[in-house]
Order: structure tokens, then sequence, then C-alpha cells
């Protein structure tokens, strides 16, 4: 993937308030494999999820992460029940709050993410995969022309009149 310019080790653990106010970027590799919730949604947990996090302050003194991810998932299609690959790429914008009431008061252009103090640090691997759960698709489904599943479609031209599928019961209701 293109997101990282050169690999950087990745801290476990983020000060958000003292990155931001030092205007720090993070960009850096995790491996999907580390991501306990993201590994059960998946059919195969290999691979890497790619990300950049720059953090800052905005015009209205509100502390902000500008994230972006990538990374490609193996999911079973729920159409053949086989493994299919769903690349993913997203951009959120963050801001860490203490309190629902600080939550309900920022801008929509953030999401907030609840913190328990200002002095709480984050882990980067929870915050991330968060965000990429939020981005897999509910069912997971090949193209039809890719799907093992051969389906039977059939067509009903306009104005021809389509089956009854309650006929039967109408016939079994006359012979009672």
């Amino acid at each position: 993937m293109s997101m990282l310019d050169e690999p950087k080790n990745v801290p476990n653990e983020i000060d958000i308030f003292r990155l931001a106010q030092a205007g720090q970027v993070i960009q850096g590799s995790l491996a999907i494999a580390k991501m306990s919730r993201l590994s059960e949604l998946l059919s195969d947990n290999k691979g890497n999820i790619e990300f950049k996090l720059q953090f800052g302050k905005d015009e209205n003194g509100l502390y902000f992460i500008k994230g972006a991810f990538e990374c490609l998932l193996i999911l079973l299609c729920h159409r053949c029940m086989q493994p299919m690959q769903v690349a993913l790429k997203h951009d959120f914008a963050l801001s860490p709050v203490c309190t629902d009431d600080q939550a309900k008061a920022i801008p929509e252009k953030y999401e907030p993410i609840l913190l328990k103090s200002t002095d709480e640090r984050v882990l980067i691997c929870s915050m991330l995969e968060d965000e990429v759960i939020l981005q897999v698709p509910f069912l997971a489904k090949h193209e039809v022309e890719q799907c093992n599943v051969q389906l039977q479609i059939t067509k009903v031209e306009p104005g021809q009149k389509k089956p009854n599928p309650f006929a039967v019961l109408t016939a079994l209701k006359k012979k009672m």
C-alpha cells in the first residue's frame, strides 16, 4: 500500500493531548492478527493495516486526530461461504472528550473518542481497530459473476403475469 513513506516504530500507547499540542504525526503498520475483535469478523487475519494519524488543535481550540487507514481484509462471502478480499480505505476525524456533554458539543466533522481523563493514554491498536470495524461490510458478498453459488434468476418480461406462489395453497384449500 502507498500510505507509508518509510516504516517507523509505532508506539503502543499515546497521550493524545501532548501529541496534539506538538502537532505530531504518527504513521505505520499494525498486524491485523493483533486485533482480536476484528479478527473474529474475518476468515483470515493475515495482513496489516497501514495508517497515518495527525494530531492537532483546530481554530476553535478543540484537540483532534485526523487519521487514514488502508487494509485488505479477508471475509467470508455470505452467499457462497468462501473467503473473499475486501479492500478498505477510510479517513476519519476524532476529538477526545471526557464527558457525554463534551461529546454532544463537538462539531459534526469530528467523532468523539471518550477518555476517562485528560491524562489517559490511548492504545493506538484499539483506536484503529474500532475505526476499521466500523468500516467492515455487514454482509460481504462476491459479485454475482465471481461467486461460487449458481443463482437461478428468472426474468419476468413487462406485462407478463408472475405465477402466484400461493397457488398451491389455494388448491389444497379447495380439497378440504
